[in-house]
């Protein structure tokens, strides 16, 4: 994809320059946001003392969101490593979360807790804790860092930097990697964490796995991966009940694949020859549990990503146009005019004023 040249090169580069020498000294502050989450180096300060109410709507890698308190947990590991300046991260605790903690014995958490890293650190937040996913929300403490940030998913990690500062914030697309090696050593480091090895120990670990991320990317040519659009501002979330159907179950993968693909060319033929069923018994389950049909919902998925695309980043059309899975740019525009009464170049030039 067009970016993808571009992200390999600048993370590469800090990599060799930023956050392989800081590790190479061992002068890496490691903060584990995963129970018994200890804080203490980091300056705490609490935002909320009850725990986050749990909602169990969304997609299948976004399980709950909390918008108004500006926060995100999913079923993957997160890491993100501040190379320059000092970040600031909510780190919130879910009901379910907090009430198992306090059945093992663990000292009860904050519902909300801000702690503020200094670089060169590393923040790894567990499955299930929520974090912010919106670091220009009005009230919250500014901060002037750059990080770059690996989600652990079960096949894949994906990757990608950012730049903050009290008044602008820009981020990159997210690069996607397939090595159970890097994986793995991934794994293994956050395991170590969560079972207090030793500082020495543990940073050799993440010393190994970036430098596997740097072979990767020196010898390899990632993708540019869509799970950054899996997002509770997509607003296209599936409403699951505890009792799941088969029906549901496969809206559930159907949208998994869809999000993680949206870049590729998706059609309702393809879709059905994934999951080995006909796409006339795909279209009537996914009606009857979305109660829209499956290209309906890939379109307005793409819609929606691509105005994100347009406000936020600078490419072009034609790479907006790639980047959501239109064929050209031609029927990109087409639809886009369609649904929103505007060009994608009025649409960009209305919300950028």
């Amino acid at each position: 994809m067009p970016s993808a040249p571009k992200i390999r090169k600048e993370i590469l580069s800090l990599l060799e320059n930023s956050i392989l020498p800081a590790l190479r000294q061992e002068k890496v502050l490691q903060v584990l946001a995963a129970p018994p989450f200890d804080f203490s180096q980091v300056q705490p300060r609490r935002l909320r003392e009850e725990f986050l109410p749990d909602n169990d709507e969304g997609p299948l890698q976004v399980l709950r969101s909390w918008p108004e308190e500006g926060l995100v947990a999913n079923r993957n590991i997160n890491f993100s490593f501040c190379y320059a300046g000092e970040m600031h991260r909510k780190i919130g605790i879910p009901q379910k979360s907090g009430e198992e903690m306090v059945l093992q014995g663990l000292p009860r958490p904050a519902g909300i807790t801000m702690i503020k890293v200094p670089s060169p650190s590393v923040v790894v937040t567990g499955p299930f804790i929520a974090r912010e996913t919106n670091a220009d929300q009005p009230g919250l403490d500014q901060d002037i860092s750059k990080t770059c940030s690996i989600i652990l998913s079960r096949d894949e990690i994906s990757l990608f930097h950012s730049s903050h500062s009290p008044h602008h914030h820009t981020g990159s697309h997210l690069l996607s990697i397939q090595d159970f090696v890097l994986n793995q050593s991934l794994k293994l480091y956050y395991e170590a964490l969560c079972r207090g090895t030793d500082t020495a120990s543990t940073q050799a670990i993440l010393l190994a796995a970036f430098q596997r991320l740097h072979h990767q990317l020196s010898y390899t040519r990632p993708q540019i991966s869509n799970s950054c659009w899996l997002d509770p501002a997509t607003e296209l979330q599936l409403k699951l009940t505890h009792t799941e159907s088969k029906h549901q179950a496969l809206c559930r993968e159907v949208i998994d694949y869809v999000h993680n693909h949206l870049h590729t060319s998706l059609s309702i033929d393809r879709l059905a020859r994934h999951f080995n069923v006909s796409a006339y018994h795909l279209n009537r389950v996914f009606r009857s549990v979305q109660n829209t049909t499956v290209m309906h919902y890939v379109t307005e998925l793409r819609i929606k990503v691509a105005k994100r695309l347009l406000i936020a980043n600078r490419e072009q059309i034609k790479e907006v146009a790639q980047l959501v899975g239109f064929a050209s740019v031609t029927s990109f525009c087409t639809v886009f005019r369609r649904h929103t009464g505007l060009t994608p170049n009025q649409y960009r030039k209305l919300h950028k004023k």
